[in-house]
């Protein structure tokens, strides 16, 4: 019998291996703070807006009541309908403006992923990195481990100092 034997060199490749916090980048970020910022000043104005509009509809509330037996019972019913009908429609239109609210910020938020994607990648060239993976999601690591967390706030403020929330007209 005839055997081939191949002899290939034992080559091991060290694999340099990166965490990088997603929570502390998103929050700790101009861009990811300035996000968190829009989004806790256009909720504080909407909530101004729906008070003073619950105040407005309860004075016209207490009006219709005042009403109630100085006109006879049909036009009460009609005026009491009609009261029903803004009262939905009012709570429709701030219903939509949370809707839009909502998808303005998952808009934002998507946006900041990819610079955050982009500045881990740039860390991770510059730092000659073979694999990022999240903090969160590691189970152990030795004492030595490489965290670019920091590096990556970095990167991230230098390029984008801010990510606009559009909330539609």
């Amino acid at each position: 019998m005839f055997f081939l034997v191949a002899v290939f060199p034992a080559t091991v490749f060290a694999q340099t291996i990166a965490v990088a916090d997603a929570d502390v980048i998103m929050n700790k970020s101009k861009a990811g703070m300035s996000i968190k910022d829009q989004l806790k000043e256009k909720k504080e104005a909407y909530q101004k807006e729906f008070e003073k509009m619950q105040s407005s509809l309860r004075d016209q509330e207490g009006e219709l009541l005042k009403k109630r037996g100085s006109i006879p019972p049909e036009e009460f019913q009609e005026k009491a309908q009609e009261f029903r009908e803004v009262l939905a429609k009012e709570d429709t239109a701030f219903q939509k403006k949370r809707a839009d609210l909502d998808a303005a910020a998952q808009v934002a938020l998507k946006e900041l992923q990819v610079k955050i994607g982009e500045s881990i990648q740039a860390v991770a060239k510059e730092k000659e990195l073979d694999f990022v993976i999240p903090k969160q999601g590691l189970l152990y690591a030795s004492a030595g481990q490489i965290d670019i967390t920091k590096d990556v706030v970095e990167k991230l403020d230098k390029d984008v100092n801010r990510i606009d929330v559009k909330v539609g007209k």
